[in-house]
């Protein structure tokens, strides 16, 4: 037995259905929009609600059969997407589990739990799990709490806190509660990431945390360009300009010992692009794509390729196979690549959430 003895209790829900009051922090200009529904039939069934809304945010759902074919009467226009699939598992007493690519949402008996969550523009933030660490001898505690942060799949996320910054946190009995500030990122390949935060102060008599409020980061785009030439470079590099975006076709060059045609690509960003340490840059290149796109609608990746960024700079330098001659008419050559990045804060804020 150590000297210093630790109890550490946990309390987890997974998406319970019944939320708690929240209340929805407000947008700020630089959060894109979410996702706005709308219902009027007077009498439906969970399933194709459920459905219809889903495909307007570009997500899926999975009912269980027991609450699929459950009747709703539900009235709304307009509302937030999250704000909605919510009232509907509170109405049928569900819960929604979020699938480990965010891009799957299941509708779930409630059972026991119960959803702790808020949103704020396309993202939605559910608490997970609460585990709490106390020393007898000195009274010291500690607070560990899971947030579930997901999101629309059409943002794509480059990168995202690993801990909130907590502007705000108290317990039922008024104490302010201190928090543990970290600033690093991760970087998601899906729709969703988990959060950790550590409260400090909190005491045997509370019950609750009453007040948590605070924000993160997330570094996104709105949307996926396709940039096209459908002409080689011949005496000079091809230069357009798409949105904020400069992209110039450098340069065609076959080698016939390889057997192959080499393309040079260079695109620039705005000068406000996020700031991205060297070994982040492939981050968010994650999503570049160059194709070729033959007169009979095929398309042929490269070969090879080796895509870089230098600040707001991107260079791409690829090899096709020599059948498909770029030179020929009736080609085109596709770029795909992230529209201009921004860097946004999301406010969140969290009621009454019960300790263990």
């Amino acid at each position: 037995m150590t000297s210093q003895l630790w109890r550490i209790t946990s309390l987890a829900w997974f998406l319970g259905g019944v939320f708690l009051p929240w209340v929805l922090a407000s947008t700020p200009q630089n959060i894109p929009p979410g996702t706005v529904v709308s219902w009027s039939e007077p009498s439906a069934k969970v399933q194709q609600v459920v459905s219809t809304w889903a495909q307007k945010g570009g997500i899926q759902v999975e009912v269980s059969p027991s609450l699929a074919d459950l009747p709703i009467s539900l009235m709304l226009e307009n509302v937030p997407l999250w704000d909605a699939l919510d009232r509907i598992a509170l109405q049928v007493q569900g819960r929604w589990s979020v699938r480990a690519d965010g891009k799957t949402l299941q509708l779930l008996p409630q059972g026991k739990g119960r959803t702790i969550a808020t949103h704020n523009g396309p993202f939605r933030i559910v608490l997970r799990s609460i585990t709490t660490r106390w020393t007898p001898e000195t009274a010291d505690s500690a607070c560990d709490l899971l947030l579930l942060v997901h999101w629309e799949p059409r943002y794509p996320v480059y990168r995202i806190d690993t801990s909130p910054r907590i502007t705000t946190a108290r317990d039922d009995r008024g104490q302010v509660l201190a928090s543990e500030v970290t600033k690093s990122y991760q970087y998601p390949l899906a729709s969703t990431a988990e959060l950790q935060v550590r409260l400090f102060g909190i005491t045997r008599p509370a019950q609750r945390i009453a007040h948590l409020e605070g924000d993160f980061r997330a570094t996104l785009t709105d949307q996926l360009l396709v940039i096209r030439w459908d002409t080689p470079p011949r005496d000079k590099p091809l230069t357009q300009k798409v949105g904020p975006l400069i992209c110039t076709w450098k340069s065609l060059r076959r080698d016939p010992a390889l057997q192959l045609w080499e393309v040079e690509l260079e695109w620039q960003y705005p000068s406000d692009h996020p700031h991205f340490d060297s070994y982040e840059e492939s981050k968010w290149l994650r999503d570049v794509k160059i194709q070729w796109r033959t007169s009979e609608g095929r398309l042929i990746r490269p070969q090879g390729e080796e895509i870089y960024a230098t600040g707001r700079k991107v260079q791409a330098i690829c090899q096709f196979p020599h059948a498909i001659d770029p030179q020929a008419a009736g080609g085109t050559l596709l770029l795909i690549t992230p529209a201009p990045l921004r860097e946004v804060r999301v406010p969140f804020r969290l009621d009454n959430i019960p300790l263990p």
